[in-house]
């Protein structure tokens, strides 16, 4: 070990020690720590494998509760669409038909302005007029005694679907055009006569006396006018 000198000190025993051992402890230090790190480097590495999992674990789920949205929102939107459409067509159904009724209301309404002012048969009667009094609207004088049905209903308030209005065996044309009678009354001049009882025994039905010359000419004149009308109408 050398000569103990008069300069020896008790520390240089430890001089030539001290810097092997503390070389030592630096490498056992250094080992420990890069185990350490390489400890702590796996952890934080496995960490971040956890981490990167559950990350992407979450994003998958936030994904799908979007397409989940998505397609939920799709499908409203397609049943709204159709509610709408289906509405929408209900509408023009509706309108539709409102317009058909308007139309056929106006057109009735066209048909019955028609018919009123209509006369087919030229009887003086419109055809609306003659369904009121159960008229025949094809013909000019429904009860056949040669006065129109409009004469008959309007001028002298006889019966048009009756010869006779009033039964006294004498048709109303003869009463109105040939007697001089009232067709509304089986005795004229009231006297307790029938108007044919007086004309069968020549007595004038709408007076008191016998038939006058004149009255049995005009009674003559009016019964060939008849005549010739029947043969026209034949």
């Amino acid at each position: 070990m050398g000569e103990i000198g008069k300069d020896f000190l008790p520390e240089d025993i430890f001089a030539e020690v001290e810097p092997e051992f503390s070389n030592n402890i630096v490498r056992k230090n250094d080992k420990n720590v890069v185990e350490d790190s390489d400890n702590e480097a796996d952890i934080n590495q496995k960490k971040g494998k956890n981490f990167d999992k559950k990350h992407i674990s979450k994003t998958s789920k936030k994904l799908f509760l979007l397409v989940l949205l998505f397609v939920f929102f799709i499908m409203i939107l397609f049943a709204f669409i159709d509610v709408v459409s289906k509405l929408s067509l209900q509408n023009k159904k509706e309108l539709q038909n409102n317009a058909n009724k308007e139309n056929n209301i106006d057109v009735a309404k066209k048909d019955d302005s028609n018919s009123v002012l209509k006369d087919s048969d030229g009887d003086g009667l419109y055809d609306l007029e003659e369904s009121n009094f159960n008229t025949d609207q094809t013909l000019y004088d429904t009860d056949m005694d040669l006065i129109s049905d409009g004469d008959e209903v309007k001028l002298y308030k006889t019966n048009p679907l009756n010869p006779d209005s009033d039964g006294d065996g004498i048709s109303d044309y003869d009463e109105i055009f040939i007697y001089k009678t009232n067709p509304l009354s089986s005795d004229t001049d009231s006297d307790g006569y029938r108007d044919m009882d007086e004309i069968n025994n020549g007595y004038s039905p709408i007076n008191s006396d016998k038939m006058s010359d004149d009255y049995i000419k005009s009674i003559d004149e009016q019964k060939a006018i008849k005549e010739l009308k029947l043969k026209i109408k034949k």
